[in-house]
């Protein structure tokens, strides 16, 4: 396969995966995600294989099933509800997936997941000064996606970096943006998706993007953004006491959207002590 094509192919699987991360409460088949991203339905089942090493459907139970997972954690809902946003008709029929895939039925998982994260982010303090609920208009933003494990994001980094700068997409004024759909404890590492990208144009269609680039606009919504002070290797630190504590204590619910971190500044120029890494995590608007 020749590079350009396979840059071709990834860059559309990954539209899929975008595809179907926003459609897990509808119902999907395989020819509608080929259609969405203009492949013939005959080759794409193997292209989508070879590319994320499951089939569609695979990944869109697997995608659901760890949508369900965060939302028992973060929130409230029962289990049916739940079950019905993850696509499923039944308790039942979700339970034994859920247990299938997990090890634990849905409400065993919710506890014993709500006391780890309680347990880890006891140790941790994060003063409440340093963490502000924005609301936050529409924001261009141009990434690169990426799947696997966490320990390669600083070379995904770098390939980004290159080849933003190789196009002209650095004008001085942009702010680099990672985004995170998965959570680490839930999503198998290999097969974690992490944005790194970088706050873009207001009217980023006009700009000459490469295949391996996405341009979008994120929507509107509310945050609360807590600021992070030190190495990258402690920022589950800040997540732990943001997303585990705080939110919680203060009575706001997360959505569904993925969790951004803002740098503010460069290791490349910075010490690694003094980096500054804004963390956001999506609320509803309605606190409870």
């Amino acid at each position: 396969m020749k590079p350009s094509t396979q840059i071709d192919y990834q860059a559309r699987i990954d539209s899929a995966l975008r595809w179907m991360s926003a459609r897990l409460d509808a119902e999907v088949a395989p020819a509608d995600v080929a259609q969405a991203v203009a492949l013939s339905p005959y080759h794409f089942h193997r292209i989508f294989r070879g590319v994320t090493g499951e089939s569609v459907m695979q990944c869109l139970r697997r995608l659901r099933l760890e949508a369900a997972a965060r939302q028992l954690w973060q929130r409230e809902a029962n289990v049916i509800d739940v079950a019905l946003a993850a696509g499923y008709n039944s308790h039942e029929g979700f339970t034994r997936a859920f247990k299938d895939h997990f090890g634990e039925a849905p409400d065993t998982w919710r506890q014993q997941h709500r006391e780890f994260v309680r347990s880890q982010s006891s140790n941790v303090v994060l003063p409440v000064p340093v963490v502000e609920v924005r609301d936050v208009p529409t924001v261009p933003f141009i990434s690169m996606a990426y799947r696997g494990s966490f320990a390669e994001v600083g070379q995904v980094w770098e390939r980004f970096i290159g080849l933003a700068a190789s196009l002209g997409l650095f004008t001085g004024s942009e702010q680099l943006i990672g985004r995170y759909p998965d959570d680490p404890d839930i999503t198998p590492a290999g097969k974690i998706r992490f944005d790194v990208g970088l706050r873009g144009s207001p009217d980023p269609s006009r700009l000459p993007l490469h295949p391996a680039l996405h341009a979008e606009v994120l929507p509107a919504g509310r945050w609360a953004v807590a600021l992070h002070r030190g190495s990258y290797a402690t920022l589950h630190e800040t997540y732990l006491s943001l997303v585990g504590g705080w939110i919680a204590r203060n009575g706001y619910v997360l959505d569904d959207r993925p969790c951004l971190e803002w740098y503010l500044n460069s290791p490349a120029t910075t010490a690694e002590a003094d980096l500054l890494t804004e963390v956001w995590a999506p609320l509803l608007f309605e606190a409870t």
